[in-house]
């Protein structure tokens, strides 16, 4: 399912390209320089970025960049401010999602992780996902603690509800947090809400 959510996303913000190409209607105030480098082992030499616009619906084709695998992939160009974005590489439908401004910015993608330096809002994009991956683990180690108790038949009643209590406040925290993350308006709330919004109960996506 997830993996079909994600199609269906990248076949409906790419049939906008098109439509988006024409609009002109700022300026640009600034240069910018993307580089990417993803690990050997992961075989990219192919990707595009894609710039997100005002209009959230209405991207802006960053173009082509190839590479050896373990190379450099480039982009520069001019941009008004900050701006949500993404990397798509070739035969991968998971989107790498930055925020891209004038200046620098540099984007290192490992097997088992990633990091991005450059503009204070990726700073705050990977604060936000940093805290949100706190909680889940917090969540799961609550959740390892209640089957250790039921494993070994040592779980009660008060001891169940005690867990289930601990549970629903970290669950509440989770989309507390969440929600607050994603009402700031700018590029990274808009990130989050492309990548989270259907993780939200009801009660939060009202929120939003």
């Amino acid at each position: 399912m997830k993996n079909i959510l994600y199609i269906f996303t990248i076949i409906s913000l790419l049939m906008t390209v098109m439509s988006c190409s024409g609009d002109k209607t700022k300026s640009s105030t600034g240069a910018y320089t993307l580089t990417c480098t993803a690990e050997k082992r992961l075989g990219r030499d192919s990707a595009t970025l894609y710039i997100v616009e005002d209009n959230y619906r209405c991207l802006t084709n960053g173009a082509l960049s190839t590479t050896k695998p373990g190379g450099t992939f480039k982009w520069q160009g001019h941009i008004d401010g900050a701006k949500a974005a993404f990397i798509k590489f070739n035969n991968d439908t998971t989107l790498f999602y930055l925020v891209l401004g004038p200046g620098n910015t540099e984007v290192k993608i490992g097997v088992t992780g990633w990091k991005i330096e450059g503009t204070s809002h990726n700073n705050e994009y990977v604060k936000c996902l940093s805290h949100r991956n706190a909680i889940i683990k917090a969540k799961s180690a609550i959740f390892r603690d209640y089957m250790k108790y039921d494993t070994d038949s040592t779980l009660t009643e008060e001891i169940e509800r005690d867990f289930l209590a601990r549970d629903s406040v970290m669950a509440d925290s989770l989309q507390r947090y969440m929600v607050e993350c994603m009402s700031t308006g700018d590029p990274v709330a808009m990130i989050l809400k492309e990548r989270f919004f259907n993780t939200l109960s009801k009660e939060y996506m009202r929120k939003l």
